[in-house]
């Protein structure tokens, strides 16, 4: 039985886990998270999480999808997802993070403390993504898009003048389960269901060293 293997098994009853035991959750640094991740790693050292390993994520978008999979999820899921893989790539990287002497509840509202806070250090609020949803998902196509001058006179711009439906988003680069123990064990199993948690998946310190050094995930594409 494998490290993985044991960590499940106190998953499954983990009602009964001592305060004093490992609690376990996870972090995924997105596609377009590359170049923050070597501070997400060094502010998960600083305040002292036990970083369990790396995990190389070859098909993020599957991954995101299973984790989003309800029809309202998807509409933002799915654009998201092509925008990830057309201007950055479909590789992500899960770090599996524990701590003990800590209720379980406590330490998954820290871990998506954590999250909403290091998300902050890279905040971009003069950058926004726009997505025509109109023929990913079929959706309606009857809307347009105009900037409108301090006059009311429509400026003339380059792209987005067809006809569609469009949605805008700021896009963050780092998830984790919303703060509940039984969401985040939910989805700590749907990752192993789809293989994360295989050995052959954990990333060597040498390629952990080489991604931050160089910001980038295609390090993991042979593994």
């Amino acid at each position: 039985m494998t490290y993985y293997d044991k960590m499940f098994a106190k998953l499954e009853n983990h009602q009964s886990m001592s305060f004093e035991e490992e609690k376990y959750s996870f972090l995924i640094v997105k596609p377009n998270g590359v170049r923050h991740f070597k501070t997400y790693v060094e502010e998960l050292r600083k305040q002292n999480y036990t970083i369990i390993g790396f995990f190389a994520i070859h098909d993020f978008k599957s991954i995101n999808v299973a984790l989003h999979n309800t029809k309202k999820k998807l509409r933002h899921i799915i654009p998201i997802n092509n925008m990830f893989n057309t201007l950055f790539s479909n590789y992500a990287i899960l770090i599996l993070i524990s701590k003990s002497h800590i209720a379980y509840e406590d330490f998954v509202n820290e871990v998506c403390k954590f999250k909403v806070k290091v998300r902050s250090k890279f905040d971009t609020p003069e950058l926004a993504y726009v997505f025509d949803i109109s023929t990913l998902l079929n959706d309606q196509q009857n809307q347009v898009i105009k900037i409108i001058d301090s006059n009311g006179q429509e400026v003339p711009k380059r792209e987005m003048n067809q006809k569609g439906t469009f949605k805008v988003y700021s896009v963050n680069s780092l998830h984790s389960p919303d703060p509940d123990v039984d969401v985040t064990i939910s989805e700590m199993q749907i990752l192993r269901k789809k293989g994360i948690f295989k050995n052959e998946n954990k990333i060597p310190d040498n390629l952990v060293t080489a991604i931050m050094r160089y910001e980038t995930f295609a390090f993991i594409k042979d593994m």
